[in-house]
């Protein structure tokens, strides 16, 4: 409809009907084919690009685990409804909003509705006042989120346009529609055509009439020239120009469903961008590995793929020449659930994203959990993490030996380890440098002289015996075209604002990483919805 709602269309139409009223039917032809042209041109472009965006979502769809006349069953989630009690599972999709009745060792992501990277742990028992945050919500999970660990029933309490998703959608769709800036200057000069041509038809009556011409051909005159004033080729001009600025788009990957919306990106002078998946990877790296003998480590390599060195002075190491290093990662895989996929040219992680970076450093050292299960490593048992202990445990089998693995907060593992003052002190450091950097640092080790069965209370009475083997710090790295991306920006005249809700310290490490000018920190509270974005 926006296609034809447009004043300068009007005027044309209208300038059509008065050239065929005056017998000027070539003129009339004219115009009527220009404006078909600007018409048809716009519209059937739009309908190519909706078409692709349909059959994007079409491919698109989400299976949900649910309860149907008292038998589990498989259905596509848009067949949900409110009530509907599913089962979630690590890996799993949330495909719709419910609120959780029983969870084990559950945690979510939710980066795509709160911009958070961490995964969110979930507890069915948790209570919460009307105005909580959707982040601290934390006995429901959302529709466009996804599962990372354990597993969990819940019953569903909204589905489609019900959901917190569906709300931001209907939020945008309710919006005020404003025209761009190039309709605003087209409807402007519609404006001053009509009035030229108004005054000039007014100058031709008045000298007509001054002369004594006869007074058809005054109003003759004056319609031809009015008509003539109209620039016909106009709406077909701006509408095969936006076209092809929307065929370019769509060259370099990117559907704009109305020509528009063309038109609007380049009158961009500020750019508001959410940081977690858009200018970085939304896939945690380690890059950093300290060990307690005082040797440390760069990590190559960004995002799941498994590619990059393990460098020591720039140089890429052997992990036999370091029984601490092979020790770390190889703990760090076995003390994990997550699992690396590989699909086509694509890796994915499915669980912990912080895991799947654990997974990953294995991968680059050639150490997976696979190869270390088929080498005799069995696990007998597990103590899942829990963000109150702050460290996770898994306990194996190896040939006579039994090992308990240990991860978790480093100041956590510091105060149940063995180490001597001075190996403490120096992680201690190393944690801190690393969090300054704006990494996230876990401390990797085991249970000293564990023997026991690998249950919770043999577990427990080990507790006191950590021997770190030393931390690694984490990242969720930017994309590498990134910077290069926000320099073009910037040298285009538009500002970029970046949108986090991570530590000031850490949003401003990135927004320097990024080539984001004056990268400081400003920070805006909605108390009444809990969220408290941070710009940068």
């Amino acid at each position: 409809m926006h296609n034809i709602n447009n004043i300068i269309v009007y005027i044309l139409i209208v300038a059509a009907v008065l050239s065929f009223s005056m017998g000027e039917i070539i003129e009339g032809i004219a115009v009527l084919i220009a404006l078909m042209i600007a018409v048809l041109t716009s519209f059937f472009t739009e309908y190519n690009a909706q078409k692709s965006i349909e059959s994007l979502q079409r491919m698109i769809f989400t299976h949900a685990m649910v309860v149907r006349g008292g038998v589990w069953q498989e259905i596509n989630a848009s067949k949900l409804v409110t009530g509907d009690l599913i089962f979630i599972e690590e890996g799993d999709s949330i495909p719709a909003d419910a609120r959780l009745i029983r969870s084990m060792n559950f945690a979510c992501i939710e980066s795509a509705l709160t911009g958070e990277s961490d995964a969110v742990e979930k507890d069915a028992q948790a209570l919460f006042s009307e105005d909580t945050g959707l982040g601290d919500r934390i006995n429901m999970v959302f529709a466009g989120t996804s599962a990372t660990r354990g597993n969990a029933h819940a019953v569903v309490t909204g589905t489609g346009m019900s959901t917190e998703v569906g709300k931001i959608t209907g939020m945008l769709e309710s919006g005020i529609k404003e025209r761009t800036p190039l309709s605003k200057e087209m409807n402007k000069l519609s404006k001053i055509l009509i009035l030229v041509a108004l005054l000039a038809g007014i100058a031709v009556l008045t000298a007509g009439f001054m002369t004594n011409h006869p007074i058809e051909a005054i109003l003759h005159t004056a319609l031809i020239l009015a008509v003539a004033a109209i620039p016909e080729v106009m709406p077909a001009v701006s509408t095969m120009t936006l076209s092809r600025g929307m065929r370019t788009m769509a060259e370099h990957k990117a559907l704009v469903k109305h020509l528009p919306a063309v038109e609007t990106l380049g009158s961009t002078n500020v750019i508001c961008t959410d940081k977690t998946g858009t200018l970085t990877e939304n896939q945690m790296t380690v890059g950093r590995i300290v060990l307690t003998n005082d040797r440390s480590y760069t990590v190559e390599g960004n995002g799941y793929q498994p590619v990059g060195n393990i460098l020591a002075d720039e140089r890429a190491v052997d992990l036999s020449d370091d029984d601490r290093l092979w020790d770390i990662i190889a703990t760090s895989v076995l003390c994990s659930n997550a699992v690396l996929k590989k699909d086509e040219q694509e890796y994915s992680v499915i669980g912990d994203p912080t895991e799947g970076a654990l997974v990953v450093l294995g991968a680059k050292a050639g150490i997976c959990r696979e190869s270390l299960h088929a080498g005799g490593w069995v696990r007998i048992g597990e103590m899942p993490f829990d963000s109150a202990r702050k460290y996770m445990i898994t306990v194996y089998e190896h040939g006579e030996t039994v090992h308990a693995f240990i991860k978790g907060a480093p100041d956590v593992l510091l105060a149940m380890s063995l180490q001597s003052k001075e190996e403490k002190e120096r992680l201690q450091d190393a944690n801190d440098h690393l969090t300054e950097k704006g990494l996230r640092v876990l401390g990797v080790g085991k249970l000293n002289g564990y023997s026991g069965d690998g249950s919770r209370a043999s577990i427990v009475s080990y507790l006191d015996r950590v021997d770190i083997f030393g931390i690694v710090g984490i990242t969720d790295p930017p994309r590498n075209d990134v910077r290069e991306a926000i320099g073009i920006c910037q040298q285009a005249g538009i500002q970029v604002k970046m949108i986090t809700g991570d530590d000031p310290k850490t949003a401003s490490i990135i927004a320097r990483e990024i080539g984001l000018r004056d990268a400081g920190v400003r920070r805006s509270c909605e108390k009444d919805r809990g969220v408290c974005p941070r710009f940068a």
